[in-house]
């Protein structure tokens, strides 16, 4: 299932290669109001994978800017096997970028 969030780019992070593969990623943090508290700011970060990482350069964002992104929420499990506990995590994986 894919979501939609917009907000202002706060920051645009480094693209960095994110596995033995080689395969790469560009991280946007996008600033949004939370619509519970107010006055108070969220700062959601967006990783941009594979064929993806290549989007913010493309359509040339940079900070300050407004955008509409399409992402999709992933989760994974991970059995630590130190502590033998298991741990879930979830990301937000940019899927497309327009401005608003």
């Amino acid at each position: 299932m894919n979501y939609i969030i917009e907000g202002q780019i706060s920051e645009v992070l480094n693209r960095q290669t994110y596995n033995k593969k080689g395969d790469e990623m560009v991280c946007l943090i996008l600033t949004v109001p939370n619509k519970i508290v107010n006055d108070r700011m969220e700062y959601i970060k967006i990783d941009f994978l594979k064929e993806f990482a290549s989007l913010p350069e493309e359509k040339n964002v940079s900070v300050g800017d407004m955008v509409q992104i399409t992402f999709q929420l992933v989760g994974r499990k991970w059995n630590n096997k130190k502590t033998g506990k298991t741990e879930y995590f979830n990301n937000l994986q940019g899927l497309s970028i327009s401005y608003r």
